[in-house]
């Protein structure tokens, strides 16, 4: 099978790209900055954005896209600019990686944080549950576009 893993410069992308390498599949790391990719032998590499979009080309019925990209979350205070790039840098992620799938029969994973959940509770949560009101709940629902619905086969998962 044929992985294409965006977001792969970052904390989990560059883990799961030797996983699959491991496993026999055809893995390609896309990347806002593939300079930062951490480069395994076995794997190849794309931007995401830019000049180069032959990742997109490389999209069939026998493709599963773990979409990891996004600004990240660490490193600099949340000002205005900054959660506004956080917020649009998922959205537009994944409106790409939806827009090419088109009508494929490719498989997509969206993936974001488990700060989807409020932190102030005593109840248990689980996939039922309402998710929170602060900023990093919307982070987590930014990425569910339109072409994402409940009801489809692509699965959006919560990790970390």
């Amino acid at each position: 099978m044929k992985v294409l893993i965006t977001g792969a410069s970052g904390y989990i992308g560059r883990n799961l790209i030797p996983f699959f390498v491991s496993k026999g599949h055809d893995v390609i790391g896309i990347s806002r900055n593939p300079d930062k990719i951490l480069k395994i032998d076995g794997a190849r590499y794309s931007k995401l954005d830019g000049g180069d979009s032959s990742w997109k080309s490389e999209i069939d019925d026998n493709t599963a896209i773990v979409n990891l990209a996004g600004e990240s979350i660490f490193g600099l205070r949340w000002t205005k600019s900054k959660k506004k790039r956080i917020l649009e840098s998922r959205t537009s992620v994944s409106n790409t990686v939806f827009d090419t799938v088109g009508e494929s029969d490719a498989y997509v994973v969206q993936i974001s944080a488990v700060g989807f959940y409020p932190n102030n509770t005593s109840e248990a949560l689980n996939e039922d549950s309402s998710g929170g009101s602060s900023f990093l709940p919307e982070v987590c629902r930014s990425g569910r576009t339109e072409h994402y619905r409940e009801e489809e086969e692509h699965p959006f998962l919560g990790l970390v």
